[in-house]
């Protein structure tokens, strides 16, 4: 039931980086960790992200600004008489 539950979760991100296929060990996922795979793990993570660090944040700042714009239309519209809320959120 746990091993069920955890492969149904959605993972997915404004930002996704995910492992390649040889790099993903199954076993890692149910049982501890041997010595240096948490070591390796990591190393693989920044090789991954290193590359895509100008990407991160352009997509950090897009989401953040396009956050921004929908509380302000949220607040507008909570202000405007016979309006409850916007209607992005309807």
């Amino acid at each position: 039931a746990y091993l069920v539950r955890m492969l149904e979760q959605n993972y997915l991100g404004d930002i996704n980086i995910l492992l390649r296929k040889q790099d993903f060990k199954w076993r890692q996922t149910v049982f501890e960790f041997k010595d240096g795979e948490i070591e390796n793990l990591i190393d693989i993570g920044m090789r991954s992200t290193w590359p895509k660090l100008a990407q991160i944040k352009n997509a950090a700042l897009i989401s953040k600004t396009l956050d921004r714009i929908l509380e302000d239309l949220n607040r507008e519209g909570l202000n405007e008489p016979g309006r409850s809320i916007h209607h992005i959120y309807s």
